[in-house]
């Protein structure tokens, strides 16, 4: 069996915090023996029971109220499932660039249109042309007012 990182975090995280194989095997819902296997390097753990571990480890007394770094349910993964993970990883922040970019191109675009039919009806206004109602400038500039309001950039995201 190849050998990854997660029997030696999981050995240094029980001694670190003082809880045996049994305190860990009663919280995450598995024999001793089990946790035993794992540490030993004997068995790899699922996907379920990394998941159940990280979480499980993610403190150390439940009565402390203090959260610690847990050791990660990547910790269990090969060196090749380590690489094929990071290259989707890299793929899936791409996709998510590229859709940042689609909206701050898409908003930009609807601003600069709102804002041209904003200054088309100001300038019928000043100029007497189709006059708008009073109400209707209200409502112009009430549109105006809460579309900067929505769409102005706050701490370098949108609202």
């Amino acid at each position: 069996m190849e050998v990854t990182q997660g029997p030696q975090l999981l050995r240094e995280w029980l001694d670190k915090h003082r809880l045996s194989q049994r305190d860990l095997a009663d919280r995450v819902g598995v024999s001793q023996a089990a946790i035993s296997k794992i540490i030993n390097g004997k068995v790899r753990p699922g996907l379920g029971l990394a998941t159940l571990v990280e979480i499980g480890t993610a403190y150390a007394r439940p009565e402390g109220h203090c959260l610690v770094p847990p050791v990660p349910a990547q910790s269990w993964l090969r060196d090749a499932d380590r690489g094929r993970v990071e290259e989707l990883a890299r793929a899936r922040e791409k996709i998510a660039r590229t859709q940042r970019a689609d909206l701050i191109r898409a908003v930009q675009s609807a601003l600069a249109a709102e804002s041209e039919l904003a200054e088309q009806d100001l300038e019928a206004v000043i100029t007497g042309g189709d006059r708008p109602s009073d109400a209707e400038v209200l409502k112009i500039a009430a549109l105006a007012l809460q579309t900067v309001r929505r769409w102005r950039p706050q701490r370098g995201g949108l609202r």
